[in-house]
């Protein structure tokens, strides 16, 4: 198997909260090692002799993206260095439906499990929430407008930040009311904690910023 199609395998087998997973390379051939090193460069990889360790992150997610390690991997095969690849370790998002072992938990109920682990003085969060039907995908966004919801690119997924006290979020209370109507409405999916800030002291600003897939958030 090619390491291009291993690699998509490997993808199709994650599970559906992962944030990043941890890939070894092994290059079959002792000649090669030295080019496989020049093409796997941008991945920044650690090395021990022909093995390669890297990262692959989802959307969101600090680290290689899926597409920069694709195109790795395709320089791989085009180059005819042949290597093996499998997953070493997965990392996944916190979320509160997994947390509390339920199916079809509302989604109220889950803002109130998941942002009852947090800090006290919690400033700021960016939760994403993925709804079970693309179906949803209108309603959804229009009951969650005070959030001001971002669809992220080919998902069913939005994210919107969240501020407790101040700065550019919705507020806790307001947040659980638009939840409430998308549970009335029967609008099912999981919401997760992407990043999360405390006691934060924004000057002249509406907030901080994350920098999640060198965009700014």
């Amino acid at each position: 198997m090619r390491a291009t199609e291993r690699f998509e395998v490997i993808l199709n087998e994650l599970p559906r909260n992962w944030s990043t997973a941890q890939l070894v390379l092994t290059v079959e051939r002792e000649a090669d090692p030295e080019r496989a090193a020049l093409v796997l460069a941008p991945l920044a990889p650690g090395r021990r002799n022909r093995t390669f360790r890297f990262a692959v992150a989802a959307p969101g997610a600090a680290g290689p993206t899926v597409d920069a390690v694709k195109r790795a991997v395709a320089r791989l095969d085009e180059e005819s260095i042949t290597a093996r690849i499998s997953l070493d370790e997965v990392t996944a998002h916190e979320s509160a439906q997994e947390e509390t072992g339920g199916v079809g938990v509302s989604l109220a109920a889950q803002w109130d499990e998941l942002s009852r682990a947090w800090p006290p003085r919690w400033s700021d969060a960016l939760i994403e929430l993925e709804l079970a039907s693309s179906d949803d995908i209108d309603p959804g966004a229009l009951l969650l407008a005070p959030a001001n919801p971002l669809l992220q690119h080919g998902t069913q997924s939005f994210r919107f930040r969240a501020a407790q006290r101040f700065g550019y979020g919705i507020s806790s209370s307001m947040l659980r009311r638009c939840l409430e109507r998308l549970d009335e409405r029967a609008i099912s999916g999981t919401l997760s904690l992407v990043r999360l800030l405390s006691e934060t002291h924004p000057v002249a600003t509406q907030g901080p910023v994350w920098r999640i897939a060198s965009r700014s958030v």
